[in-house]
């Protein structure tokens, strides 16, 4: 056998790698392409899927739309008809007996309200018009002083202040009453106001030690405050009390300062 006929018949028998490797890479390519195809192929139908859920439109029965819009024009009905019925329940109600006397009543406390305000601003009005000549009252009381007793002219005004007090507190008066606090009692701070105060053993705290002036007052309306000395109570009393008070002071600061 020649060498040249040797070497072609091993190239024709023996197989060639760059071809197997060249098929391979084709195949491969080929399987790729089509995953990527059928992957496109299902997004598209998805995509597909969902663009007709969105474009499908559920339209409502008419006649289920019709029986809505019924009733709520019924409803609507229903309310006016009912608002319509109380008001005339109400009417009906005042043009009944019953309910003229209610109107007669109402009529009633209403005026009994006006009168009763009238009769209150009018006793304030009449009692401030008192309040200004109480100054003129003192002033005659004065002229009945042992500083007038030979006072020609003091004794001329006398009677005065005799006439005055029973306009004011007489039988036929203007209705006026005094003021008297009693010792011993609580101070009503209402009508008794406290002129100086003092320290007593046989009397409590805030109460009448002496009455130094007596008030007046017309109709419950207060024209001059009772003027009192103030008991303090005793003063053992109030040391004690201070004591104490100064004890619970400290207990105080001392459980702040530990709370601290």
């Amino acid at each position: 056998m020649a060498p040249d006929d040797y070497v072609e018949e091993s190239s024709e028998d023996a197989p060639s790698e760059p071809a197997e490797a060249s098929a391979e890479s084709s195949e491969e390519a080929s399987d790729e392409t089509e995953s990527t195809e059928e992957q496109a192929s299902k997004e598209e139908a998805a995509e597909a899927i969902e663009a007709e859920a969105e474009e499908e439109v559920v339209e409502e029965d008419p006649e289920m739309v019709k029986l809505k819009e019924d009733i709520d024009e019924l409803e609507r009905e229903i309310s006016k008809k009912r608002r319509i019925l109380i008001n005339t329940q109400d009417s009906t109600d005042d043009f009944s007996k019953s309910g003229y006397t209610r109107k007669i009543a109402k009529i009633e406390n209403k005026r009994r309200q006006v009168d009763a305000a009238l009769k209150e601003s009018e006793a304030i009005g009449f009692a401030t018009g008192v309040q200004i000549f109480l100054p003129i009252l003192d002033k005659l009381k004065a002229l009945n002083d042992e500083t007038y007793a030979g006072n020609e002219f003091a004794s001329q005004y006398r009677p005065l202040y005799s006439t005055f007090k029973d306009m004011l507190s007489g039988p036929n008066g203007l209705g006026c009453t005094e003021i008297v606090p009693v010792v011993g009692n609580k101070i009503d701070k209402s009508s008794t106001t406290s002129i100086r105060q003092e320290y007593s053993s046989e009397l409590a705290k805030g109460t009448v030690m002496e009455m130094l002036k007596p008030g007046l007052v017309l109709k419950g309306n207060v024209l001059r405050f009772a003027e009192v000395v103030e008991s303090l109570g005793s003063e053992e009393d109030l040391k004690v009390a201070e004591e104490a008070e100064e004890v619970e002071e400290v207990a105080e600061k001392k459980d702040d300062d530990k709370a601290e």
